[in-house]
């Protein structure tokens, strides 16, 4: 994780993650500020948001912005749990039937999970 002109991330507090096309990777806020750019990253008790005004904006635009994050808090990363195989979540407001998250292999809607990890190869959850 790279800081950010020099803010610093305090683990303790909820970050917002979105993924950042412009600069490739992840970027990393905390009280509304981007604090950190991330290639990969885990977090724990996580929330998939979209901002519904947003989303439609983009359908109707075709312009990208940022408004789909996922909330939570920075995790040391992966910490196998038997035979816990990691799903892939997706969301592309261009295709998506709605704003949300979906699981990749069901189209099942994604609102919170325990554990997310975020890389180069996508999103995935347990």
């Amino acid at each position: 994780m790279r800081p950010y002109k020099g803010r610093k991330l305090d683990p303790s507090r909820p970050i917002r993650v979105y993924r950042n096309l412009r600069v490739g990777g992840y970027s990393v806020q905390q009280d509304a500020k981007v604090v950190a750019h991330a290639e990969s990253l885990a977090m724990r008790q996580a929330r998939f948001l979209v901002n519904e005004a947003g989303y439609l904006r983009v359908r109707a635009t075709g312009r990208k912005t940022v408004h789909a994050y996922v909330e939570g808090y920075l995790s040391e990363g992966w910490r196998n749990r038997g035979h816990d195989v990691p799903k892939r979540v997706t969301y592309n407001p261009r295709t998506s039937t709605g704003p949300y998250f979906t699981l990749a292999h069901s189209g099942r809607r994604v609102d919170d999970v325990d554990w997310v990890f975020l890389g180069p190869g996508g999103v995935f959850v347990r």
